[in-house]
């Protein structure tokens, strides 16, 4: 019932780390199912930072997540990854300054 749903939203605030990313990531595994490549990008690193669409050369869809924190971008083709590309990670603010 309801308790078993606030208990829910509590132990994800609590022990999760909740934030507003949670609710992003969540909306795109339901979009695209956990079991896709995409789903287990998104449950494995988050959000994108950003992401570029562009068809390839033969027409077929492509995009590229990029994962600037983690130094690591996925191509996308039709739903599978196609390519992983690794790159030197960015700073952030917060581990620069220590």
């Amino acid at each position: 019932g309801c308790r078993s749903s606030a208990a829910s939203d509590v132990y994800k605030r609590q022990v999760l780390g909740y934030s507003v990313e949670w609710d992003a990531v969540q909306r795109l595994v339901g979009l695209y199912g956990a079991d896709s490549a995409r789903g287990k990008i998104v449950r494995q690193l988050g959000v994108p930072d950003r992401t570029e669409r562009r068809p390839a050369e033969d027409g077929r869809e492509r995009e590229t997540w990029w994962y600037e924190r983690a130094g690591v971008a996925y191509v996308i083709e039709e739903g599978r990854v196609v390519d992983r590309m690794t790159f030197q990670p960015e700073e952030s603010p917060a581990i620069a300054r220590q």
